[in-house]
């Protein structure tokens, strides 16, 4: 491509100027199969600027298509966006689109930094996203509730002729219809390689969007929830695609786009959920596809900037998300196995390209979340800072350090069972003898005073019900389907009609759902065995106090265990050989002190007089 286009077409500098500009494609009109024709241009980017916005999966170039821009200049694109510009092109006048591939210049990191920045803005101002699913291989038979539908632009005679022979000019769409529209779009998702319901950025265009319109071939259909689950159905669409459409999609608009059609951003923890599944070419891209979705302080922080490594990217996100929010949340989405980690991240830092069902930190610790936080002293607020791209540095209080574990792991349930039995008996003497003796740490010596012994160790039922959690048959999302469905039923407040007896397999969708609910103690040991493990062992452990817990399989005897203020969840953490610096093992839980049990005045008196010291997690 010709280096003058875009040098001829610049665009300004900075997103926060009210002359922010964008490039926009003015596709000359045409039949299907001719050459692609188009005039890109700048123009402010402001609601007098008038534009749709297509939404789509790149794809391969393997067959040389390209478009002619300005009446001279061939330019390559691919496959799957040649026939969707074929298929959008109007025959008898211009269409105006916003074209990423085209509208900014894929080789200037410099202007692509700046331009992603403006991507949520882009796809709110837009007046309808158009979402180009694919081509699908399979022709419409004849079909009258078709014929009529296909025929919006009818003239009132028309209409009148339809209504006097007995006619529905505007008839509904007929069973045998949605049938073949299904099939249709079943060929086209699946012929489109990567699907579009895979790609990172399509969430953020459709959320953010006024209006949205499925194209799949020559077929169109506005999107609405209902009819995608009617597809359902037929169980031909996979359904990733079905609960992308018609679950994830309602639910985030609804909570984002409020009555007065201001748009409510969400927090990075709660958008990333949403990348359970999704790809993108550029790995920074896994971060900068949900800019859009969340609050202008976190997008400020974390910026988009195509000139640094990933890993920097997404290291600077999950301390952004820590900062801004007060809360060590985003640790949830903490994958911890080394299969799910490339060596140069940091352990701290969420893998963003492999995002999957983590651990219902909302449910567990809701108490504390909605109710005790709020009431935080100033002095024990969370405090984390960077040292450096890899180095996270937390404020915190060492608590314990683990000195036996039993995995619930193993194929002999009574084994397991009987050695959690004798865990327990430890603990309870190490308990006691820590009370007598005031062994321990500061924060053990305030706090374990005030607890009753009885309330540390987990009896015969709760211990049963956990090792069943982690060896109950799970979906590939890591869940215990019956204990996930029966939560879902019980807490599914987003229309679960939509989707019978198929919760979803995401949890962000609803871990605000059961955030909003009392879940009593035995429902929170349970909601962490299923959703921390997925569907692998965890560690019953106990510390050199007395103290019981459940963690990660990570975890293992010397790991040290801190206390973050203003953050529930405690964290595990492993000191380095010959180092200072420490390695992110997992959150843990504490039994008898995560449900508020020592959230007192008197309790906040007593931690004001910890130290606080200063770990440096690598």
């Amino acid at each position: 491509m010709p280096h003058d286009l875009y040098s001829n077409l610049p665009l300004v500098s900075s997103d926060s100027s009210p002359q922010a500009a964008i490039r926009i494609l003015v596709i000359q009109p045409g039949k299907y199969k001719t050459n692609l024709h188009a005039e890109i241009k700048v123009v402010p980017l402001s609601p007098e600027t008038h534009f749709e916005a297509l939404s789509y999966t790149w794809g391969q170039a393997s067959k040389g298509k390209t478009i002619t821009l300005n009446q001279r200049y061939k330019f390559p694109i691919t496959d799957n966006l040649y026939t969707a510009l074929q298929r959008l092109r109007s025959r008898d006048k211009t269409r105006v689109l916003w074209v990423d591939a085209m509208c900014i210049n894929q080789k200037d990191d410099i202007e692509k930094s700046h331009q992603v920045r403006l991507m949520g803005k882009i796809y709110r101002e837009a007046n309808c996203v158009n979402v180009w699913l694919g081509e699908p291989d399979w022709v419409f038979p004849f079909d009258l509730g078709y014929w009529y539908e296909t025929r919006p632009s009818w003239n009132p005679m028309t209409n009148a002729m339809i209504s006097m022979l007995g006619g529905n000019p505007n008839p509904p769409v007929s069973k045998a219809h949605l049938k073949n529209q299904t099939k249709a779009m079943h060929t086209a998702v699946h012929n489109t390689v990567p699907s579009w319901h895979h790609r990172a950025w399509t969430i953020q265009e459709c959320v953010v969007a006024k209006k949205v319109t499925l194209y799949f071939g020559s077929q169109q259909l506005p999107y609405d929830p209902d009819v995608t689950i009617g597809f359902s159905t037929e169980d031909s669409l996979p359904y990733d695609f079905t609960y992308r459409m018609g679950k994830l999609l309602p639910y985030l608009r609804s909570q984002c786009n409020k009555d007065d059609d201001a748009f409510r951003p969400i927090s990075l923890y709660r958008a990333a959920h949403v990348l359970e599944g999704a790809q993108a070419t550029n790995k920074r891209d896994m971060v900068y596809s949900i800019l859009g979705l969340i609050g202008p302080r976190e997008a400020e922080l974390i910026g988009s900037d195509y000139t640094i490594p990933y890993p920097q990217v997404y290291s600077r996100a999950t301390f952004v998300s820590m900062e801004v929010q007060h809360s060590l949340d985003i640790l949830n989405l903490v994958r911890l196995n080394p299969e799910a980690r490339p060596e140069e991240l940091p352990s701290w830092t969420v893998n963003f390209a492999n995002i999957q069902g983590s651990f219902n930190v909302a449910g567990w610790t809701t108490p504390f979340n909605r109710r005790v936080r709020s009431s935080f002293p100033r002095h024990l607020e969370l405090k984390v800072g960077l040292k450096s791209p890899t180095l996270l540095e937390i404020s915190g209080t060492y608590c314990d350090e683990v000195c036996s574990i039993v995995s619930t792991a193993g194929s002999d349930k009574a084994k397991v069972l009987s050695a959690l039995g004798n865990l327990m008996q430890d603990a309870a003497g190490i308990f006691s003898d820590s009370l007598d003796k005031g062994h321990g740490s500061a924060f053990t010596s305030a706090v374990i005073r005030a607890l009753p012994a009885k309330n540390t160790c987990m009896d015969t039922s709760m211990l049963t019900r956990i090792v069943d959690a982690v060896r109950a048959p799970v979906n590939d999302r890591g869940f215990s389907t019956e204990e996930n469905d029966n939560l879902w039923n019980s807490h599914g407040s987003m229309t679960p009609k939509l989707l019978p007896g198929k919760p979803p397999k995401n949890t962000g969708c609803w871990v605000d759902v059961l955030a909003s609910t009392h879940i009593d103690e035995e429902s929170s040991f349970l909601s962490y065995c299923r959703l921390n493990s997925g569907g692998e062992a965890v560690n019953v452990f106990v510390t050199k106090c007395g103290l019981v817990g459940i963690a990660p399989s990570t975890v293992a005897v010397a790991d040290h265990i801190v206390f973050v203020q203003s953050s529930m969840p405690f964290l595990a953490l492993r000191r380095l050989a010959d180092s200072q610096h420490y390695q992110y093992q997992g959150l843990v839980y504490l039994h008898g002190l995560m449900q508020n049990e020592f959230w007192t005045n008197e309790m906040h008196s007593k931690l004001s007089s910890v130290k606080r010291e200063e770990f440096v997690v690598h």
